[in-house]
């Protein structure tokens, strides 16, 4: 095992030397040099004691003190940053980076040094002695040396010069120095100072600290540029210069409402120290007052510093309030430096008349004279006014507009006699509607009676009502049979009414239509009457090979009549006639028919007859002449003229007879239907079935 020389190595002796020198120096030094600041992470890496403080070291022997290290002081709390300031300092006020000045140079030596000259002493201790020398044994009677212990280092702190800086500043460089504690307080002083910078320290400025004291400081207020509230409302200029740190101070006439700046001192824009006093000169603002009523209007000017006050009435605008201010003076918004007398107009208004029932042009004049515009819904045509607003003995605005609603009247046109489907476009043209009684078929209905008459003035729209037929076209029934005549009539809604009315009804199927009232294609109400002439026709018997007087009465029951005429030589004939002959006939014949046949006597009759009566002359004559003496024969006067007779039988292919009556001019009972009689020289017409004879001539 190796012993420990007793003496100090060389590489120790140097070592100590160096840093003793090194620690002589510095404390001058730092007693001469401005404080700056250490990085102490530097020297715990060159195994500076953690102890050590960042300025000046003194150093205190160690014999016959006790080994122990001073602590190292706690770092003190940081310090609450005063009022108005920020813990965090803008990149503005952080201290721009420094070179490194010689004593950093000179610290970072000492420390290569120190650390060299330890490597040197590790190595010593480390070098194996040598073995020509023997070692060294301690003497009994001497203790061994032992190494003498460190100093002990006492930390001291160079107080910065704070003035002019700011709180985040100052807080900054104090940090630097190694003072932990720093308080800052935002008081005012002298105006002359500089804004918002540090104008007193305690400590003062380059104090020497042993221990860790507390750093205070006093900045100057920044000062605040006064806003400019002139114009404003007087509570609204207080907020704004509150908000500014500064005080109001108002001055100016009395109102509870409505004051604004008139003036300000500081003026705007100028700086001022926060809580200094601002000087506001106030004014009276002139209310809006329009809409209101007057003793609204008089109490708004009165809140407003305005006591005279006057209210009166006055025609305004159509638009205008009733009763409301539409005029004042002074104008809204007027500031004024003392209170002055206000007037005002309130909209005075008209009674509006009763127009209803009036025709519209006597309405719009009344209204024109009551100082009122009338504003009727229409103006076309003859109105009257049913209806108003405003109503009548209202108040309304002067030349307002007044809303009248009218009825258009119109002239009822004549429709009589009119087709329903016409009527109603009649009626539509002039404004009004159809009321019908009865709707169905209004092309073949016609109009009878209407309501209101024709020519009445009527209100538009109005519903006029209309008694109404329906009308038909007569058909023709001309040479039908009766039955299929009263037939076609009743399915077009006639009544038929066939002529004679006393005819045998079960001979109608024989019966022809030869006339027909009213005519064919006549329009008539329905279930009008139609008056049928008819005509029964006949179909012509044979009476070929029987007497004449059969024929006669067969024709008679027939109801035409038979004429024989006799081939005869002889006026005179025995026994019946007998009908050779008689005409052809293709289709019935008219009843009452005269139809001439030819006979001849029974072919005994006349012989015989002619043979007596040669026989009977004869023998008169020759037998008589001696009792008879012959007279001569008066002559006859000439028989009148005869009579003729014309019959025309109305029918499509009308047929004439001819025949001569007797000297009275007598008429057969049997004949019908229409004829003429010339009787004597004197003309005489006769309408058979449809009027009465008159006029008969003798």
């Amino acid at each position: 095992m190796r012993e420990r020389p007793s003496g100090r190595s060389p590489a120790n002796a140097l070592a100590q030397a160096l840093v003793w020198l090194a620690l002589g120096m510095g404390a001058s030094w730092a007693q001469d040099a401005p404080v700056q600041p250490i990085d102490r992470s530097k020297l715990l890496q060159k195994r500076v004691p953690a102890q050590a403080p960042t300025e000046a070291m003194t150093q205190v022997p160690a014999q016959g003190a006790t080994r122990a290290r001073v602590p190292t002081p706690a770092p003190a709390p940081a310090p609450k940053p005063a009022p108005g300031t920020s813990d965090a300092a803008p990149p503005a006020a952080q201290a721009p980076p420094q070179r490194p000045s010689e004593r950093d140079r000179f610290t970072r030596a000492l420390a290569e040094a120190a650390a060299a000259a330890a490597a040197a002493a590790a190595a010593g201790h480390a070098r194996t002695p040598d073995p020509a020398s023997p070692p060294r044994q301690p003497a009994p009677d001497r203790p061994a040396p032992r190494t003498p212990d460190p100093p002990v280092q006492v930390p001291r702190y160079r107080v910065p010069d704070l003035a002019g800086q700011d709180c985040i500043g100052a807080r900054q460089a104090v940090m630097n120095a190694g003072l932990m504690q720093f308080q800052c307080e935002v008081v005012a002083g002298p105006g002359t100072l500089p804004s918002g910078r540090i104008y007193s320290q305690s400590p003062g400025p380059g104090t020497i600290l042993n221990e860790q004291r507390p750093v205070q400081a006093r900045q100057q207020p920044v000062q605040v540029l006064v806003p400019n509230v002139v114009g404003m409302p007087e509570a609204q200029a207080a907020a704004a210069v509150a908000q500014r740190n500064l005080r109001a101070s108002m001055s100016g006439p009395a109102a509870s409402t409505g004051r604004q700046v008139a003036n300000q001192s500081p003026q705007a824009g100028a700086a001022a120290l926060p809580g200094s006093s601002v000087s506001l000169t106030l004014a009276l603002t002139v209310p809006m007052l329009d809409g209101l009523d007057c003793d609204a209007a008089r109490a708004s000017a009165r809140a407003h510093g305005f006591d005279a006050f006057g209210c009166e009435p006055r025609f305004a605008g159509a638009s205008q309030p009733l009763h409301k201010v539409f005029e004042q003076l002074p104008r809204a918004g007027a500031v004024l430096a003392s209170p002055q007398p206000v007037q005002v107009a309130v909209a005075k208004a008209v009674q509006v008349p009763n127009v209803v029932g009036l025709g519209l042009g006597k309405a719009l004049a009344a209204l024109d004279g009551a100082m009122l515009q009338g504003r009727p819904d229409g103006s076309d045509g003859d109105r009257d006014v049913r209806t108003q607003r405003p109503a009548a003995g209202s108040e309304a605005p002067p030349h307002s507009a007044v809303e009248l609603a009218t009825l258009r009247f119109v002239k009822v046109p004549a429709v009589v006699g009119l087709w329903l489907s016409d009527a109603k476009v009649r009626l539509q043209g002039a404004g009004l509607t159809d009321k019908p009684d009865h709707a169905d078929r209004p092309d073949a209905r016609k109009i009878d009676h209407q309501q209101p008459p024709a020519g009445e003035r009527a209100a538009a729209d109005t519903a006029v009502a209309l008694s109404t037929h329906v009308e038909v076209v007569v058909p023709d029934v001309l040479l039908k049979r009766l039955p299929a005549a009263m037939a076609t009539l009743r399915q077009a809604g006639l009544l038929p009414k066939p002529d004679p009315e006393d005819r045998d009804k079960d001979r109608d199927p024989e019966r022809e239509v030869r006339s027909q009232t009213p005519a064919a294609g006549t329009f008539v109400r329905e279930s009008s009457d139609v008056a049928l002439a008819t005509m029964r026709l006949v179909v012509v018997p044979a009476v070929v090979g029987q007497t004449c007087d059969s024929a006669v009465q067969k024709a008679r029951d027939e109801g035409i009549a038979f004429r024989c005429k006799v081939d005869s030589l002889l006026p005179v004939t025995l026994g019946q006639p007998v009908v050779t002959s008689q005409p052809s006939f293709d289709k019935p014949v008219d009843q009452g028919t005269l139809i001439e046949v030819l006979a001849e006597p029974p072919w005994w009759s006349t012989p015989a007859l002619l043979t007596m009566l040669v026989s009977g002359i004869g023998g008169l004559g020759w037998g008589g002449r001696r009792w008879f003496r012959w007279r001569p024969i008066a002559v006859p006067p000439p028989p009148p003229a005869p009579t003729l007779y014309w019959r025309l039988a109305p029918d499509i292919a009308p047929a004439l007879s001819l025949h001569l009556g007797g000297a009275d001019g007598g008429a057969r009972d049997r004949e019908s239907g229409m004829g003429w009689r010339v009787a004597g020289g004197e003309p005489l017409v006769c309408l058979r079935g449809l009027q009465p004879l008159a006029g008969e001539s003798k």
